[in-house]
């Protein structure tokens, strides 16, 4: 039986009617979304297998990556699969998101661009080294580390590289 631990963080999000909910991964490879003022379970979203880092929230949407090398995008009201992103290997960070792309990084170097509304790729970004963080976006950049010890700055819509960093060490924070 796998253990049901916890590597990710919890997230908070609203439903509908105004009632606070917190959504969590663990590596029972299950997204539990919780009634915050009592802990009961409202619903159980299970992937194929351990999900690492926390679920990313935006409006109705709660995204998450998995090992299974796939991003999940739910319906935060029910936890219904809504569509599902293959990222080619498996997602040890978690997603960031605006209101309609989300970006996020795998194992095998891949950083990926996504519409939020339909999970079609928008642009790939090869690195060539694992992402184990979560990238971290501004109005027009996005900026990704690597476990292999580098900064990319990237153009938001494009994946264009506009530069790199070597911190000359592994990174295992994401960039704010």
């Amino acid at each position: 039986a796998t253990a049901a631990k916890i590597t990710g963080a919890a997230n908070v999000v609203t439903d509908p009617d105004g009632q606070t909910r917190i959504v969590v991964g663990s590596h029972d490879a299950s997204l539990h979304c919780l009634d915050a003022a009592t802990g009961a379970l409202l619903w159980r979203y299970e992937a194929d297998s351990y999900i690492n880092g926390a679920p990313a929230v935006v409006g109705d949407r709660v995204v998450l990556g998995s090992c299974d090398a796939s991003v999940h995008i739910l319906s935060a009201v029910d936890g219904e699969l809504l569509h599902e992103l293959d990222t080619g290997s498996y997602v040890p960070g978690s997603p960031a998101l605006d209101a309609d792309t989300l970006w996020v990084g795998n194992y095998d170097g891949t950083l990926t661009a996504a519409s939020l509304e339909t999970g079609e790729t928008r642009w790939r970004f090869e690195a060539g080294t694992p992402f184990f963080t979560s990238p971290a976006i501004d109005p027009t950049r996005v900026l990704a580390a690597t476990e292999a010890g580098t900064l990319h700055c990237l153009a938001r819509d494009t994946g264009e590289a506009l530069w790199t960093f070597s911190t000359g060490a592994q990174v295992h924070a994401s960039p704010t």
